[in-house]
């Protein structure tokens, strides 16, 4: 567990978790965490880790809920880290989702874009939401384009619960031209 001393405080973050904790061992404000957050892994040189712990980095800043947090971390990958496409498919999907919890969905989707077009990359997380992010702007036409690419890159399954899954009766729902797609 790591300890982290901001405004005179003292709190924990327990990386395996990716919690923060106050000097009680209680799970501090939303605002508090990103505020930690920002602390944290700011802290963290990120030149001198391997590309595994930076990705880990990344999957803890979004599993903490400090989507800010996680876009920059991305935003210096995609920079510096950017000859690995396997690195690429984890950190796309994770980017334009904490772009989404942002708030900033437009343009999370277009550095998306652009990154999914230039080095063609191609995994099933990654469509499923670039597919969300098209039915956050209304878009539903390619929301169920991008679906459709997630369904068939997982060999046609969707399950019941699965983010996929979940795309696929969004748009159901929220167009009318496509209420009648199967899942």
């Amino acid at each position: 567990m790591n300890t982290i001393f901001v405004d005179g405080e003292v709190y924990y973050y327990d990386s395996d978790k990716a919690t923060f904790f106050d000097e009680n061992f209680m799970i501090p404000d939303p605002p508090v965490i990103q505020k930690l957050a920002e602390t944290y892994f700011s802290s963290i040189d990120t030149t001198t880790i391997a590309d595994e712990q930076f990705i880990s980095l990344i999957k803890q800043a979004k599993k903490a809920e400090a989507y800010k947090v996680t876009i920059k971390l991305c935003e210096t990958a995609f920079r510096t880290r950017i000859d690995e496409l396997s690195t690429l498919r984890v950190i796309l999907p994770i980017y334009n989702s904490a772009c989404r919890n942002a708030g900033f969905v437009k343009e999370g989707l277009e550095t998306t874009l652009r990154y999914y077009r230039l080095f063609k990359v191609d995994s099933s997380a990654l469509f499923t939401t670039i597919g969300s992010s098209y039915c956050d702007l209304e878009d539903y036409d390619n929301a169920l384009k991008f679906a459709n690419k997630a369904y068939a890159m997982q060999g046609g399954g969707v399950g019941y619960n699965n983010e996929l899954s979940l795309l696929y009766k969004r748009i159901r729902k929220l167009s009318p031209s496509h209420s009648n797609i199967d899942e």
